[in-house]
């Protein structure tokens, strides 16, 4: 048997004992990934200068103690490669994260100023004539789903209610039926074009997505949408634009932004009724936030029809920046911003920060679901958010009641939002964020916003009033053929919170106080 010579056995156990990253390599990786990290975190538009220089201090005291403990031990020292090495490893995934992060809440607010409307073409079905032979029998057309075939059709529009929108569809249908003299009858109002679509009055109707809820709440026509076919659509593009201020401005000045809620399901349209209205005035300076919430059928004038008086749910029919011209004239301040969600967004954004915790003032059942909401501490995720907010059935000040409901679910979300278990929900809130609002405030007045806050740590007193008014019936300027329930305000509860608005926005404090009770004076504002 050979015999193994020793001095190769020593050999080998000098190049085994040789394996190992050296652990003052390894704190080469820690220094650069620390001055990496300093460079990143400095560069964050949403942190405090005195955070950033914390930040290079703490990571200057880690190199240095780390450095001293690396050059007294041996390179292969096993406690100095795993600290450097878990330290490197935390900087460098940082360092992915920060930025990551930062682009995808860049991406939120960059991506909303773009905005699409649809204007549907509907004819009748075949079945619907069939079931109404009477009052289809000289119709020359059968449901179908070419374009081409309504060449020489009869358009239904109501170009006086929906001008931007019906116009831009006739002249697209022009363009596609190579015709130029498109036959049309025009409507007073989008319940007439609707009625005259009903009455073989025409063969197509243009109807815009922004109008389709007000149509299938009216009982005449709640079945519309399987008494017609859709046969085709054009799109047309609004655009809005960021209103120009300084990267700081609202940051250190006050200002009011609008929230609107879209009566829509699905994708959002910055054209639409808005059955949430509320005016949130904010004072960075005073740390003061009066959240003052508007009746949605409040009788107020809407710019888009000379003045003439109108819901205020129904401005947002002419786009969200015709309700801020509204809101504006009723408040006596100038509302610049604006952010609105739908239904459906809604929902998801409760849900991405974990629902919230409300006070519920009063216990009531819901009409519909005949769910019950008792009074006390409650705790809401989307769905149970949303019923809470809609709800006006079995509430016993109705749609007054269900506007303080919003300002109590509103409140919740501030306090949310500002409160430490943000961080833990980051991710989810900037997934369900993304795509699920339409704002024209710009990123940097978010970042000097968010940065204010974590510099100063500012605790807000938030005050809320929401208006009242008697009711009643009027003719309004987007329906001039119907009778519509309306809101009067109450003049004197609209002078006090314009009052309350100026106080803001003049660094004045302020505190709750009882709203002042309405007079029956039919105030129409």
């Amino acid at each position: 048997m050979m015999e193994q010579n020793p001095n190769r056995v020593i050999r080998k156990k000098k190049k085994r004992k040789k394996r190992y990253i050296s652990a003052r390599f390894l704190w080469l990786i820690l220094f650069l990934a620390s001055i990496v990290f300093a460079i990143t975190f400095w560069r964050m538009p949403m942190f405090p200068t005195k955070w950033k220089f914390i930040v290079v201090l703490v990571l200057a005291v880690i190199d240095w103690l780390t450095f001293l403990l690396t050059s007294k031990v041996r390179p292969s020292n096993i406690f100095a490669q795993v600290m450097n090495t878990v330290l490197a490893v935390a900087l460098i995934i940082v360092n992915i994260a920060l930025p990551y992060y930062t682009d995808r809440f860049s991406n939120i607010f960059s991506s909303v100023l773009g905005n699409e409307v649809r204007i549907g073409i509907y004819v009748m079905t075949d079945a619907y004539k069939a079931k109404y032979k009477d009052v289809f029998t000289n119709s020359e057309y059968k449901e179908s789903m070419k374009l081409a075939e309504y060449q020489n059709a009869t358009f239904i529009t109501a170009v006086g209610v929906d001008g931007n929108n019906q116009n831009y569809a006739l002249e697209q249908l022009s363009v596609d039926l190579k015709n130029d003299n498109l036959k049309t009858v025009n409507s007073s109002s989008v319940q007439s074009a609707v009625k005259n679509l009903y009455t073989n009055q025409g063969d197509v109707l243009l109807l815009s997505d922004s109008y389709l809820s007000t149509v299938l709440e009216t009982d005449e026509f709640k079945n519309f949408k399987t008494d017609t076919k859709l046969i085709g659509s054009y799109f047309r593009k609004v655009e809005t634009t960021q209103v120009t201020e300084d990267k700081t401005n609202l940051a250190n000045t006050p200002f009011t932004i609008f929230i609107a809620g879209n009566d829509q399901l699905g994708d959002l349209s910055l054209e639409g009724r808005t059955d949430v209205d509320i005016a949130v005035t904010v004072n960075p300076n005073t740390h003061q936030i009066l959240i003052s919430n508007l009746p949605r059928d409040a009788y107020i004038q809407n710019p888009a029809y000379q003045n003439a008086k109108d819901k205020l749910t129904h401005l947002g029919l002419s786009g969200i920046q015709n309700t801020l011209k509204g809101a504006s004239n009723l408040l006596g301040t100038d509302v610049n911003y604006y952010m609105l969600v739908n239904f459906t967004t809604f929902e998801d954004i409760i849900n991405s920060i974990n629902g919230v915790d409300i006070d519920n003032p009063f216990e009531f059942t819901t009409y519909f679901t005949a769910r019950t909401y008792p009074q006390g501490t409650l705790h809401l995720d989307g769905e149970l958010a949303l019923e809470y907010v809609r709800e006006r059935y079995s509430l016993p000040n109705g749609d007054f009641d269900r506007n303080l409901h919003q300002q109590i679910v509103l409140s919740a979300i501030i306090h949310k939002l500002l409160s430490p278990e943000l961080i833990s929900s980051f991710n989810n809130i900037l997934s369900a964020l993304q795509g699920k609002f339409l704002t024209n405030v710009s990123t940097d007045s978010i970042y000097a916003l968010c940065k204010k806050q974590l510099d100063q740590n500012i605790q807000w007193n938030i005050v809320k009033y929401h208006l009242d008014g008697d009711t009643g019936n009027e003719y309004c300027a987007s329906a001039p053929d119907q009778v519509l329930s309306v809101v009067y305000l109450y003049q004197n509860q609209v002078d006090f919170i314009n009052t309350e608005i100026d106080k803001v926005m003049n660094d004045e404090i302020i505190s709750q106080e009882t709203l002042p009770e309405g007079t029956n004076n039919n105030s129409t504002n």
